[in-house]
């Protein structure tokens, strides 16, 4: 017999909204190389944050047929911070994903 909390079934969607996306800072710094800075105020990040950069088809939003890359993130007081490198992949768009 096991024991799981009911969050272990939960499924996990991004975070997204006019709000919530005016929390979200993304910088180029070089070519192909971005700074990106989420605050910890967001709602639903008060715990933690995980950070995916999603290449979707251009052609849809299947999960299916895209890459997913989780970025390393660091945090100072009030945000978590990642700089990135974007790769180009003929017919994909990249975007970033908050959960």
């Amino acid at each position: 017999m096991a024991i799981l909390p009911i969050s272990a079934f939960a499924c996990v969607v991004p975070m997204g909204g006019k709000e919530f996306d005016k929390l979200i800072q993304v910088e180029k710094i070089a070519k192909n190389t971005f700074y990106l800075k989420v605050a910890k105020n967001a709602k639903g990040l008060n715990f933690g944050a995980d950070i995916n950069v999603v290449y979707n088809k251009n052609d849809n939003q299947n999960y299916a047929d895209s890459y997913i890359r989780t970025l390393k993130i660091t945090e100072d007081s009030d945000y978590y911070i990642s700089t990135f490198k974007l790769q180009k992949i003929d017919g994909y768009s990249p975007r970033v994903e908050v959960f």
